[in-house]
């Protein structure tokens, strides 16, 4: 993953190397023209949210052209009540979601209605790199790829790639030997058995399905207060129910756990790098049927997650890692591992993906217009049909689901689920008082 440089406003794209050797360089485009990247386009009526996500999937499955700058920005028409969507989708490589949240929506939206949008100052157009700068690039990358290396281990690469390899072996052959934190020895067990392929692991496609929706961000406080988790533990809860509903519904409830990926955010105060990240395996046990139990197990996995990050100190980042693997080499190894040839014969590393990102408290403004709601779409990857990202804002919590058509064909299912989780959740806390 090439690294940014320059401000947030300033109009990037990529370039290759000679012979595609080593990492793609941002650099600044010298045939920038906004209206490359904006559009807009008409929701059919009635312009509610099943018509908005209609549009949305549209717009999600089109890969970003690399010879122009990895964002594009979609005014979407027609609401219900008058209203605008505006949709902006940008590569992983610019921004992670919480550099989304600290440096992309502070370019576009205010914390004032008044506020007009402000225009990063033209200059004159920058000259692309000649093949002779690109080559003498290569030597410095490979040069700072030694300083990388020597960073990364300094942070804990060696134990992580050990403990990376320990995971990728573990659950290709056997199950995993490690607790997963104080709870029932029968759970515990049930825990460690390797995950297994599911209806929700078939190979994807370019084709995604998206839907959306909100709840009090009080809600879910106070179903955390309740049991004693985190809002992110009642999130995940929620989404293990959907998960968990789904597959009763078109799949097989396995009998062993459910894994999630969970990105985490490894910025210090202050911090706004765009990409910065480490990741979690949560194992989620969908095969309990009492939606308490399911949430204490969570609860007791994550704050084995927690407790492990702080004994461990500073955090591996992810994107500093994927910077010294050519990228030729990340995706013949992609590829190699979707292959229909090796489907069969290894389990899946995740089920879903799961991620909670802190949004912005205070409402925003754009050009006058308030801002309703934030809903992220997150990416999908090797055979991971399911996403489920949320962010908070402005006393809301706004989840995003994005999936594969061709092996989940309703996303509105899983946010239905979702909120059917809650409500389970929410009627145990009442039968207990």
């Amino acid at each position: 993953m090439p690294s940014t440089a320059g401000e947030p406003g300033d109009p990037q794209r990529l370039v290759h190397k000679p012979l595609r050797i080593g990492q793609p360089l941002f650099v600044n485009d010298p045939d920038f023209d906004v209206r490359r990247h904006l559009h807009r386009v008409g929701v059919p009526s009635p312009g509610g949210p099943r018509q908005v996500a209609e549009q949305l999937d549209q717009i999600h499955r089109h890969r970003l052209s690399h010879d122009k700058p990895l964002w594009e920005a979609w005014i979407l028409e027609g609401l219900a009540d008058g209203r605008l969507a505006v949709a902006v989708k940008f590569s992983h490589t610019l921004s992670d979601g919480v550099g989304a949240v600290t440096r992309i929506l502070p370019t576009i939206l205010s914390t004032d209605p008044a506020r007009d949008v402000d225009y990063p100052p033209s200059g004159p157009p920058p000259e692309l790199p000649g093949r002779a700068d690109l080559l003498v690039d290569v030597v410095k990358e490979t040069a700072g790829n030694v300083a990388g290396a020597v960073k990364v281990v300094s942070s804990g690469t060696r134990a992580l790639v050990r403990g990376a390899a320990g995971l990728l072996w573990t659950t290709a052959t056997a199950p995993l030997r490690r607790p997963v934190g104080p709870m029932p020895s029968y759970w515990q067990r049930r825990l460690q058995n390797a995950p297994v392929r599911t209806g929700l692991n078939s190979p994807i496609t370019e084709r995604r399905n998206t839907a959306y929706v909100s709840v009090p961000l009080a809600e879910l406080k106070e179903l955390g207060t309740g049991f004693g988790a985190s809002v992110n533990d009642v999130f995940l809860a929620a989404a293990l129910s959907a998960m968990r509903d789904w597959l009763q519904r078109h799949d097989t409830l396995p009998d062993g756990p459910l894994q999630a990926f969970v990105p985490i955010s490894t910025r210090d105060v202050d911090d706004e790098v765009p990409n910065s990240w480490s990741l979690a395996l949560v194992r989620l046990p969908v095969f309990v049927d009492d939606p308490v139990t399911r949430l204490e197990l969570i609860t007791a996995a994550t704050n084995r997650v927690k407790t492990g990050r702080a004994g461990r100190g500073p955090s591996v980042d992810f994107a500093d890692v994927i910077q010294l693997v050519p990228p030729r080499l990340l995706g013949a190894a992609a590829s190699a591992y979707v292959s229909k040839q090796l489907n069969g014969l290894r389990p899946p590393l995740f089920h879903a993906a799961c991620s909670n990102v802190p949004g912005p408290r205070e409402e925003l403004w754009l050009d006058g217009a308030r801002l309703e709601g934030i809903y992220p779409m997150g990416p999908l990857f090797a055979d991971m049909n399911l996403n489920l990202t949320a962010i908070s804002y402005a006393g809301r919590f706004g989840l995003g689901v994005t999936a594969c058509p061709d092996n989940v064909p309703d996303a509105w299912e899983v946010t239905d689920g979702w909120l059917a989780g809650l409500a389970e959740l929410r009627a145990e806390g009442s039968a207990a008082r």
